[in-house]
């Protein structure tokens, strides 16, 4: 991850204003923990609270799955949510298939686990990708088991979003 990247990304923003970053780019505690010093660094210039800039941590875009982040990390303060997509996953892969009737295939699977385990951990959001695009039956039986899993929070793909309206 490029400091002068993420400057780059933030200037068109009055920090003041900007609270948080959904960030599909950290796959390493290493990338986690550099991020951290750069928004650290950025609130002190502009005189924001410790940990202004909360994260939300999204997987899927990058081949690596994320190693656990441990607790006692001082970037976790800064993590709100951990959500994974999978449509970023599947044009990772070049996959043409995400489900096998109406259940995530292997791959997605382990890493929708892998996130809903990280965010358990850290005692934070966990945001599931909702894969239905059929019906509200659908998407309801897929939000009740979501929850029963223990995900806090659906975010649906866009192309859910279609056939909702």
């Amino acid at each position: 991850m490029q400091e002068e990247a993420l400057h780059n990304a933030l200037a068109p923003y009055d920090l003041k204003y900007l609270k948080g970053i959904v960030c599909p780019i950290i796959t390493t505690i290493a990338d986690l923990e550099k991020l951290h010093l750069i928004l650290s660094t950025i609130e002190i210039e502009w005189g924001l609270p410790v940990n202004h800039f909360k994260l939300i941590l999204e997987f899927g875009a990058k081949a690596q799955i994320p190693n656990l982040i441990p607790n006692n990390s001082p970037a976790t303060g800064r993590i709100l949510a951990i959500k994974w997509n999978p449509q970023s996953l599947q044009d990772l892969l070049g996959a043409q298939e995400q489900l096998e009737n109406t259940k995530w295939l292997p791959p997605y699977e382990i890493l929708r686990n892998k996130c809903l385990l990280m965010a358990k951990s850290l005692q934070i959001i966990a945001i599931d990708a909702c894969p239905l695009e059929k019906t509200d039956i659908g998407y309801q039986k897929y939000i009740q088991s979501s929850r029963q899993l223990g995900f806090d929070a659906i975010s649906l793909q866009t192309y859910s979003c279609k056939s909702i309206n």
